[in-house]
């Protein structure tokens, strides 16, 4: 059976937080869905944490799998727009939803998300406290737990600025500003049509403000959904910072990398 959706997950050298939002993703409610894990050229023992996850028999019946791929070559770099490509190419379902390596899907997520149709979908984040999250067995992370453990809400509704831009979603002249992938969905046809995220994106941040601008540009809007999840925090994954790249490429066109093609699956 061909999946409703694809859950895109962007990871490297952190298979703590890696296993806790699988273990989350793989409770969820909704219509078929599968998972895509792109290891962004980290070390060999995330595909075993995954199988040891698989072996413990998650009993999911709308889990249609889950792929497992790899960027290559190693690099320290934090290539975050080249590995949701690598991921993008290789999504089968008609719906595209982002989370990350540490973002912690809330009840409800996938049903949230699944509603969209061909709508571009922003959710919200709540941040869990590092000191938390390092001292925790992952196999025991609960929602109350994550409750329990906040330490900020989403910047988007305690920053006036962004508070105005989410509540004004769909619209607003701006909304590139409340675009996260941490959070976020859209039919895959949309986002391969724009040619996915521009990989000249290196470092932490700028990419996924880059993609609203890009979908502004090209007549869509976003518009709120309740799905919620929680930030495990943690040290920067990279110094390397990507905003002063922003500002350059924020009037350039709509398409840079060409449309991205649909690949076949690979499942573990």
């Amino acid at each position: 059976m061909t999946p409703a959706l694809s859950v895109l997950v962007p990871t490297c050298n952190d298979d703590l937080r890696l296993e806790i939002v699988l273990r989350a993703l793989m409770v969820q409610d909704g219509p078929p869905f599968e998972i895509v894990v792109v290891n962004d050229g980290g070390h060999d023992i995330t595909q075993e944490t995954i199988q040891r996850i698989l072996d413990e028999g998650f009993h999911c019946p709308n889990l249609n799998g889950v792929q497992y791929l790899y960027l290559s070559p190693p690099s320290t770099l934090f290539r975050a727009a080249a590995t949701r490509n690598l991921g993008i190419k290789h999504c089968q379902g008609s719906r595209l939803v982002f989370c990350d390596t540490d973002t912690v899907p809330a009840p409800g997520f996938l049903e949230y998300h699944a509603q969209g149709r061909q709508e571009l979908l922003v959710g919200l984040r709540r941040r869990v406290a590092q000191s938390a999250v390092e001292s925790v067995n992952p196999s025991q992370v609960t929602e109350e737990w994550l409750q329990r453990n906040v330490c900020e809400e989403d910047s988007r509704t305690i920053r006036p600025v962004l508070i105005k831009a989410y509540q004004d979603l769909p619209g607003g002249r701006e909304p590139h500003v409340v675009i996260y992938t941490c959070n976020l969905s859209a039919p895959i046809q949309m986002i391969r049509a724009i040619g996915g995220f521009d990989e000249s994106f290196v470092g932490w941040g700028g990419e996924d403000e880059d993609l609203g601008i890009r979908l502004m540009k090209a007549g869509i809007q976003a518009h709120r959904t309740p799905a919620l999840v929680y930030h495990l925090n943690h040290d920067s994954r990279s110094e390397l910072k990507a905003s002063a790249h922003l500002q350059e490429t924020r009037h350039q066109s709509v398409v840079r990398v060409g449309p991205l093609p649909k690949l076949e699956p690979i499942y573990l």
